[in-house]
């Protein structure tokens, strides 16, 4: 049987939550064991108004690496009240920053849209600044020394994003190619975050399910245009929202990426952790690892970093039995 051994699993988007609800202490590092138990070892909190992951970095912090923007920064009377703080103004926006970096934030989140919604023009519901607030907005976080990603949806708010000067899009519904032709010249990641929406079907009528998975399909054709390209892609499974749950949704993005038509290798190379963040432990997976979702972990340790440093570089590069990467057991 062939495995493949590789550095643990990292979820770029994910929310402290459960359900969209706050949850006890003893909640959240349940959460932090199921992570574990799924081999994910670093994740990427994107806010709550109560700003849990700050709270979950005190309880789990030193079992998984945990980066969080703490709150998410939004328009006032717009999407985004159950995620982080609204704005109205360039002040607000300024203090609120300097407030959050206080605070403990790794990066700032802003929202710079609605969602998609079935009910709304566009398929998007209100919400987001404009490129002036937003420009400036991302500036402040860049004064201050953080990189700002962003929530966003519909064409000409990605790119007012990218031009504002964001790191990542995160969920990026509509984007046409051009606007991923421009992600990849200037070097911004993209958090597809499929899973989720399609979770959202399950409150929906038939007709509204056909409609919804049109825009899936759709959002599928984008990653796997994104991909062939070059743009940076990120396993985001936005868990904590409503019937998402935290770890094994981890593997469901992972399968509809694979359905989009991106490849193992790729998959790979997106779902695991960064070198710099790299923890020492590994993931021995079987090549059907996605459907089975088993995962193995072990704590073998290299005989030097320069092994290590390989076998991180090689997670974008699985070959053969000999390479480095893929081991033959009984």
């Amino acid at each position: 049987m062939n495995f493949f051994k590789v550095p643990p699993f990292k979820d770029a988007h994910v929310h402290f939550v459960v359900d969209g609800k706050p949850i006890s202490d003893e909640g959240i590092i349940s959460i932090g064991k199921e992570f574990q138990k799924m081999g994910i070892f670093e994740v990427r909190d994107m806010g709550f108004s109560t700003a849990e992951g700050f709270r979950a970095k005190r309880l789990i912090g030193d079992k998984i690496k945990i980066k969080t923007c703490g709150y998410a920064l939004y328009k006032k009377g717009t999407y985004g009240v159950f995620l982080g703080k609204g704005i109205d103004n360039v002040k607000e926006a300024r203090d609120l920053v300097s407030q959050i970096i206080k605070e403990g934030a790794d990066f700032i989140k802003v929202v710079n849209s609605g969602i998609v919604s079935l009910k709304s023009k566009n398929y998007i519901s209100p919400g987001g600044f404009t490129f002036e607030e937003l420009k400036i907005i991302c500036q402040e976080a860049k004064n201050k020394g953080l990189e700002i990603v962003c929530h966003v949806n519909g064409d000409k708010a990605i790119r007012d994003a990218i031009k504002a000067g964001v790191v990542s899009i995160e969920h990026g519904y509509f984007a046409s190619m051009e606007t991923l032709q421009e992600m990849k010249e200037k070097l911004v990641s993209w958090t597809p975050t499929v899973f989720s929406l399609r979770q959202y079907s399950i409150l929906l009528k038939d007709d509204e399910k056909n409609i919804l998975q049109r825009i899936i399909d759709n959002h599928l054709k984008s990653i796997n245009y994104a991909s062939t390209i070059g743009v940076k892609i990120n396993i985001g499974t936005d868990s904590g929202s409503r019937h998402v749950k935290h770890g094994e949704s981890f593997f469901d993005e992972l399968r509809l990426l694979k359905q989009s038509g991106i490849d193992l290798q790729k998959i790979l190379s997106y779902a695991c952790m960064d070198e710099e963040d790299y923890t020492g432990k590994y993931l021995l997976l079987k090549e059907d690892f996605i459907d089975t979702r088993e995962v193995q972990i072990t704590s073998v340790t290299p005989k030097s970093a320069i092994e290590v440093k390989s076998l991180i570089k090689s997670a974008s590069k699985i070959g053969r039995a000999g390479e480095g990467f893929l081991y033959d057991t009984l």
